[in-house]
């Protein structure tokens, strides 16, 4: 009797482990979509953000107070937009080389024959770190982007106000 109970609670065991490993399959994949959806938003806010400065310089160019436009500010404002699209493709690719060191420590381990079955290999550790480093990386990379965008809405509304003064 005693021997069945600790099987049922081998058994039992076992069945956990698989939940939480479905569940946190779930929730990479979750995350690995939000990230590219939040990724594409930066990428689209920065360029946006460009496209809607530019149309502004050409509305300004085509009425009269175009003498009030002062094109070098313009042009820096673009280059932050710029820089801040740019950041978040650069992010983007760091977020590419995160799921390649994933899967690298994903195949890194050896395989035993006791629970849990598998084992750090020497190249485990390493591919860890590089995949810890390259995932802040990249999220530092994208709050930059995001950082971009911010520091060109501020610049962007000192060159209206003065054009629509």
């Amino acid at each position: 009797m005693q021997e069945m109970s600790e099987q049922d609670t081998l058994t039992e065991k076992r069945q956990k482990s698989k939940e939480m490993q479905t569940f946190i399959a779930a929730s990479n994949a979750a995350a690995v979509s939000l990230s590219g959806a939040a990724l594409k938003a930066l990428l689209l806010l920065n360029g946006g953000a460009a496209i809607a400065m530019l149309g502004f310089v050409a509305s300004m160019a085509t009425g009269e107070r175009v003498e009030l436009l002062d094109l070098s500010e313009v042009v820096s404002v673009l280059q932050i937009y710029a820089l801040g699209a740019g950041l978040a493709v650069l992010a983007t690719g760091f977020a590419y080389v995160v799921m390649y060191f994933q899967a690298a420590v994903a195949q890194s381990f050896d395989i035993i024959d006791e629970e849990p079955y598998y084992r750090n290999s020497d190249k485990t550790i390493l591919l860890y770190r590089l995949c810890n480093f390259f995932h802040v990386l990249s999220v530092s990379i994208a709050f930059a982007s995001l950082g971009s965008f911010g520091l060109g809405v501020l610049w962007t509304g000192g060159i209206v106000a003065i054009a629509s003064a």
